[in-house]
């Protein structure tokens, strides 16, 4: 009769001395469901071990948890490692800071699972594509430090050990000979939108996969509205709606400012052409001669800063002693669209010149104070018109040669305000 195992577990007959008549069936059955027993687990089931229980317990710990045995350490040579089992370290050949895996020789077989980290904290690059090992990243994956761990599985279809990295680390980095590198983009936490919006081929950086009209945000140091990048599909344009900007306001937007004179040559300053010993510019060397400046604030000020002016002049006579000056004043005025007076604020300031000789150039700077008070602050918007002249009542040297002016204020980024370029 058939052997009741496996489809169901063997129901023995009792067998009771002087009573029961021992039949044939009785040794039959017994060995019928041995032989159902072998056949169900097949033969040398304990492989290599001793026996089925020690095999199973390299795998599958008391309480039913997976548990690979003890990781040993296996150092490369030429590239080349022989696994013997799912767990090992990897060490990298004399020592060296960094070594190339590109062979994984051993446990070829369909489906095997390899965990693999660095024994020390000397980089180990799972080299993509070189020999028997392809990275899921398309690119090489280094584990710098003993924490990191790469996961791999053979398959045997392909003859290729299929590497990935789960968690952070060193990472992965492209392989420049390889074809284009592809970095998948998440949606969320699990759900990836695309794998085609950042390319890398070692050599360009691809953004974007050729969507009409899709906007791609551009951050640096973490930083929102870096720059925005617009492919318009009708025109064959890119388009750039934003520049760079930083946390705070290093950086500084410059603008030269024209000088100009009410009545020149006569009650106003003059114009002097620029010869071998000074580089030109207006002349002031009388109370009442004015110079004229008007420059605008930009939105892309800070608005938590002073603006600044810095004026070069040159002496026309010299210093005479220690501790002379040239005192210039200027007088803003300023106001933005809507506004139906001026706000003001007048700098005064003194350059120490001491005796410095005829045609020395010099450097002085106002500062438009941002926070002045009095319904007085500037703004973002305003125009500014400068009155600047030479106070003589107080300077020690009264003629010099207004060669430059230059308006700047501080800014979070450099380039234009908005709008597409």
């Amino acid at each position: 009769m058939a052997a009741d195992y496996p489809g169901s577990l063997y129901t023995k007959t009792t067998v009771t001395d002087d009573v029961t008549d021992v039949l044939a069936a009785h040794h039959n059955d017994q060995e019928d469901e041995i032989l159902a027993i072998e056949t169900e687990l097949g033969t040398d089931v304990a492989g290599s071990a001793s026996d089925l229980k020690t095999r199973i317990a390299k795998s599958l710990a008391d309480d039913g948890t997976l548990e690979f045995a003890d990781s040993t350490v296996l150092t490369i040579s030429s590239g080349a490692v022989t696994v013997t089992q799912n767990f090992h370290r990897i060490a990298t050949e004399g020592g060296a800071g960094s070594d190339y895996l590109a062979t994984i020789n051993g446990l070829a077989n369909d489906g095997t699972v390899l965990f693999i980290r660095p024994s020390t904290s000397n980089d180990v690059i799972i080299d993509d594509g070189e020999d028997n090992i392809e990275c899921v990243s398309g690119g090489d994956i280094t584990l710098a430090d003993t924490d990191e761990w790469a996961i791999l599985i053979y398959d045997g279809n392909l003859s290729k050990w299929l590497a990935g990295q789960l968690t952070g680390g060193s990472g992965v980095t492209t392989n420049a000979g390889a074809a284009n590198s592809y970095i998948a983009v998440y949606t969320s936490d699990t759900n990836i939108e695309g794998t085609d919006d950042l390319q890398w081929n070692g050599t360009t950086l691809t953004i974007g996969d050729g969507t009409a009209g899709r906007d791609y945000v551009i951050k640096v140091d973490g930083q929102d509205n870096d720059l925005t990048l617009t492919y318009d599909e009708d025109n064959d344009l890119l388009n750039t709606s934003s520049f760079h900007r930083h946390s705070s306001a290093n950086y500084r937007r410059y603008y030269h400012l024209p000088l100009s004179a009410s009545d020149p040559g006569a009650a106003g300053a003059t114009w002097t052409a620029p010869d071998a010993n000074q580089v030109g510019g207006w002349q002031l060397d009388a109370a009442g001669e004015i110079l004229y400046l008007t420059t605008d604030i930009h939105s892309d000020w800070d608005a938590a800063s002073d603006l600044d002016v810095e004026v070069s002049f040159t002496l026309n006579t010299a210093g005479t002693t220690a501790g002379d000056t040239v005192d210039l004043k200027l007088v803003c005025y300023y106001a933005g669209e809507g506004d139906t007076s001026t706000k003001t604020q007048t700098q005064e300031v003194a350059t120490t010149v001491d005796d410095a000789a005829q045609y020395t150039q010099f450097k002085m700077e106002f500062n438009i104070d941002y926070d002045i008070g009095g319904g007085n602050d500037p703004e973002v918007g305003d125009v500014i018109g400068m009155m600047l002249n030479l106070e003589t009542d107080t300077s020690e040297v009264d003629d010099i040669i207004i060669n430059d002016a230059a308006f700047y204020y501080h800014t979070t980024h450099v380039g234009i305000e908005s709008g597409d370029v």
